[in-house]
């Protein structure tokens, strides 16, 4: 129980100290869909005390960031220019990567076949350095400051409506697989890869996930784990 307690007091400091709100919200809400995930229930009094720890949490990041409002403000185009940044964030990131998404529709010329959500590969294969057209492809957004897109984004930008359609339907083959697997899984890393994917359905407004390298970092530091609980240690036995 102590040492669980401490590596989770480090996993909490390290977005605090890296003044992240992003890696804040994502590691409180994977522990939130871990713990759901092995409880299988959620209890109001829990997400009441989750939202008092964590409002504070983030607007005290909001203002250590130090943004200036009145900036922001004018890039999001705001009507009110004093609506506090920790209201204008949030509903920005959700809006305005839809109407990029948007913009990629009416500007994009041609699709890249592939090679945008392929980009993992040639950024942890170091390729990208040695072929730079395999990454060369301009992003259509409606503002230059504003560049962050939605999940579906690169799939659109691949195949259009088709690679949507596909990457749906893989990516809800793979939710479906995931929830079958952790129903029965006696290994408990399989609820953490549970959160992972929830998470990244649950933001999928804030980035493509999936052609993000870290995604994948993440990922298979995950399976890794899962494979040395299952495999490398002899106290939880080799069924798992």
């Amino acid at each position: 129980l102590i040492l669980a307690a401490a590596v989770t007091g480090i996993s909490i400091l390290i977005p605090l100290l890296c003044v992240s709100r992003f890696q804040l919200i994502l590691a409180v809400g994977m522990a939130v869909f871990t713990f759901i995930s092995v409880r299988r229930t959620f209890r109001l009094k829990y997400l009441l005390i989750l939202c008092a720890l964590m409002v504070p949490a983030y607007l005290a990041l909001t203002v250590l960031r130090s943004h200036s409002v009145s900036y922001l403000n004018g890039i999001f185009e705001m009507k009110n220019p004093h609506t506090p940044i920790f209201v204008t964030q949030p509903y920005m990131y959700i809006a305005n990567n839809y109407d990029n998404f948007n913009c990629l529709v009416e500007q994009l010329g041609s699709h890249s076949m592939g090679l945008r959500m392929l980009f993992p590969v040639w950024a942890l294969t170091g390729l990208k350095f040695l072929n730079p057209s395999l990454v060369n492809f301009p992003i259509f957004v409606t503002k230059e400051e504003l560049t962050t897109v939605t999940l579906i984004y690169d799939a659109y930008y691949d195949f259009g409506v088709l690679g949507i359609l596909l990457f749906g339907l893989l990516t809800g083959a793979v939710c479906a697989l995931l929830y079958r697997l952790r129903a029965r899984a006696s290994n408990p890393v399989c609820h953490v890869i549970y959160a992972q994917i929830a998470m990244y359905m649950a933001l999928a407004f804030f980035t493509t996930w999936f052609s993000n390298p870290s995604t994948w970092f993440y990922l298979a530091v995950t399976a890794a784990a899962y494979w040395f609980v299952g495999h490398g240690l002899p106290y939880f036995g080799r069924d798992m």
